[in-house]
């Protein structure tokens, strides 16, 4: 499993124009300005702006703060050049990305409600 302080040296360099495409299209799509989406995340608005001119290198830190409030989506950056630091990095990503959806479930078992006997049933109708 990798470290935090590896995950944070984690040079994702090679990825940033097309974060900076996903950034400036949830900037348009969300009507939101820079200083904003700095806040959402939690970063410096000179750190977002530094990243977005290509100034600050994409590290693996900085892309958790994005997945996390739901900026992006690991399926819009990820590729398949990666090596086995970046293999245990995606995974924690998609772990984050989805925390929401566990956080719900566990809502919803505290209530009661058979949350996988539900899912089982909705993904057996959409087959159909």
């Amino acid at each position: 499993m990798i470290s935090f302080i590896i995950m944070k040296r984690l040079d994702l360099s090679r990825l940033q124009n097309k974060f900076i495409d996903i950034i400036q299209a949830y900037k348009n799509n969300n009507k939101v300005n820079q200083k904003h989406i700095a806040k959402l995340v939690g970063i410096p608005e000179s750190h977002l702006s530094n990243l977005l001119k290509g100034q600050r290198k994409l590290s693996a830190n900085y892309l958790l703060k994005f997945i996390s409030k739901d900026v992006l989506k690991t399926s819009d950056l990820k590729d398949n050049k990666f090596n086995e630091n970046e293999k245990d990095f995606w995974e924690i990503a998609e772990l984050i990305e989805n925390s929401s959806i566990l956080q719900l479930s566990n809502e919803a078992k505290k209530l009661g409600l058979d949350v996988e006997a539900f899912l089982k049933s909705y993904i057996a109708s959409s087959k159909k």
